[in-house]
């Protein structure tokens, strides 16, 4: 039994590819957990979205670790 990871990618196809178990979608290939385009507090916001869409990604139960 590995390590549980969630990839955060904008690049979904790639990381399913890949064979990660896990994907979350990011914003863009340059900034995958932010947008430097949005105002420091909306930018805060959008990344916890992020982070917490990654947490709840490891949460989820039925999905094999990796070896």
């Amino acid at each position: 039994m590995g390590i549980a990871t969630a990839q955060i990618c904008s690049m979904k196809q790639v990381a399913a590819m890949v064979g990660s178990p896990r994907i979350v979608t990011g914003r863009s290939v340059l900034h995958p957990t932010g947008d430097p385009a949005l105002a420091p507090e909306a930018e805060q916001m959008l990344r916890r979205g992020i982070v917490a869409d990654a947490i709840r990604a490891l949460a989820a139960d039925g999905i094999p670790h990796a070896a």
